[in-house]
C-alpha cells in the first residue's frame, strides 16, 4: 500500500512539474504590442535573458546587464521590436514588451534572470492570433458581396437573410494567404432583382475563427422617388458618429466622426442635415442625382435606389393648371363675344332689307 501511495505522490509531482515547466500561454494579436510576464526574486547585479527557444538554434529576443540593456547579440528579427519595464527591474519585474507581433513569433519563449543571490527561469508559450477586425459587405449588380481580410487561423464565412430566404453563395467562399500567412476570405450572393428592389430585405455575412468574430449587414430598401426633396433612411443599431454616405458605391457625400462633419464639395447644396442616427435628408435634387445611396455605420450598411424625377414629371404644377384655366376662360368669352357680335350684325342686316323694300300701291 506504501509503495503504492508513494507512486501516486511520485506521479502527482510529475504531472505538477510537467504543467508547471510548460510555462503559461500567451495570446498575443499580430501587428499590435503584447507583453510576455516574468517575475523573479529582486536582488543586486541582476540579469536578464529572454530566448526564443522554437528556432533551429536558440535565438536572443533580448539581454539586459550592468544596468542596462545588451543588445549587441539580440537576433535580427526581434531588432527594435523589444523592451523591458526598466523603472520596474528593481522591484523583479523583468517582463518584456514585444511590438509589431508577427505569426512568426509564436513559439516558447524563456525568461532567465539571475541576482548576486540565485539563479531562476520561466517559460511563455506565445500564440498569435489576428482577429476578424472589419468584414466588408456590398452590392454591385445583381451581386451582394462580401470579404475579410487580415485573417488568422483561417476563417469561416456564412451568410443569412430576412426575410429568409433559399439563395446561397454561388461557390464555397474564396480563401487566400497572403505572404505574411494572414487569409483573405470571399464569397458573393445572386439575388432576385424583382424583390430586392420592391421590398426591404437585409443579408448578413458573419466571418468568424474560433476566438472572434463579426458580422457585416447589407440592408436593401425598396426603391425611392422624389421631385426635388427627400430623406434616405440609414438603418442603424445604436447611435455611431463614424458615418459615411456614398453615391453610387464610390463617390462620397458625407463622413462623420465623433470631432468632425465634412459634406464633399460636389453635394453641399443639396444635403440638408444628417440625423444621429444616420438618416440623410437632401434638397435642391434633380434627375442627375438618380442613383444609388450607400450608407455606411461600423460594419452596417444600407443602400437605397432613388430615382428623381423633373419637377413637372412627378406632380401637377399649381401655378400652370391656373393659368391654363384662365386662358381657357377667356378664350370661352371671347369666342362668345364674337358669337353675339355676329347675330346682332345679322340682325340689323334683316332689318335693314325690311326697310329698303318699296310699298306696292
Amino acid at each position: 500500500m506504501a509503495t503504492m501511495i508513494r507512486i501516486h505522490l511520485d506521479l502527482v509531482v510529475m504531472i505538477f512539474l510537467g504543467i508547471f515547466s510548460s510555462g503559461g500561454c500567451e495570446v498575443c494579436v499580430a501587428n499590435k504590442s503584447c507583453v510576455l510576464p516574468c517575475r523573479f526574486q529582486a536582488g543586486q547585479e541582476v540579469v536578464i535573458h529572454w530566448i526564443y527557444l522554437d528556432s533551429t538554434d536558440e535565438a536572443t529576443v533580448h539581454s539586459y546587464y550592468h544596468s542596462r540593456d545588451q543588445l549587441e547579440y539580440q537576433n535580427q528579427d526581434f531588432r527594435s521590436r523589444t523592451r523591458l519595464f526598466m523603472q520596474q527591474i528593481a522591484e523583479g519585474n523583468a517582463s518584456l514588451l514585444l511590438s509589431g507581433v508577427r505569426l512568426k513569433d509564436q513559439g516558447r519563449y524563456k525568461c532567465y534572470t539571475s541576482t548576486s543571490t540565485r539563479n531562476a527561469e520561466s517559460f511563455v508559450n506565445v500564440q498569435v492570433e489576428a482577429p476578424v477586425d472589419e468584414v466588408h459587405i456590398q452590392q454591385l449588380g445583381s451581386q451582394v458581396s462580401c470579404r475579410a481580410e487580415g485573417i488568422y487561423p483561417e476563417p469561416q464565412l456564412t451568410w443569412s437573410t430576412w426575410p429568409p430566404s433559399s439563395l446561397s453563395p454561388d461557390q464555397e467562399p474564396s480563401v487566400q494567404v497572403t505572404p505574411e500567412q494572414l487569409y483573405t476570405i470571399r464569397s458573393s450572393l445572386t439575388l432576385d432583382h424583382t424583390s430586392s428592389t420592391t421590398q426591404d430585405g437585409s443579408y448578413s455575412c458573419t466571418v468568424g475563427t474560433a476566438s472572434s468574430s463579426r458580422t457585416a449587414t447589407l440592408f436593401l430598401k425598396a426603391s425611392l422617388t422624389s421631385s426635388s426633396e427627400v430623406t434616405i433612411p440609414c438603418t442603424s443599431w445604436g447611435l455611431d458618429l463614424d458615418l459615411v454616405w456614398r453615391f453610387n458605391h464610390t463617390e462620397v457625400i458625407l463622413r462623420r466622426t465623433s470631432s468632425s462633419r465634412d459634406v464633399s464639395e460636389s453635394w453641399r447644396q443639396q444635403v440638408e442635415q444628417a440625423s444621429p442616427s444616420g438618416d440623410l435628408a437632401l434638397k435642391d435634387l434633380e434627375p442627375r442625382h438618380s442613383g444609388f445611396y450607400t450608407c455606411t455605420l461600423s460594419n452596417n450598411v444600407t443602400q437605397t435606389h432613388l430615382t428623381v424625377h423633373a419637377s413637372g414629371d412627378s406632380r401637377p404644377n399649381v401655378g400652370i393648371i391656373a393659368a391654363i384655366f384662365i386662358v381657357l376662360g377667356v378664350l370661352a368669352i371671347a369666342v362668345g363675344g364674337v358669337a353675339l357680335m355676329k347675330r346682332r350684325q345679322k340682325a340689323k342686316r334683316k332689318e335693314r332689307r325690311k326697310e329698303e323694300v318699296p310699298l306696292q300701291d
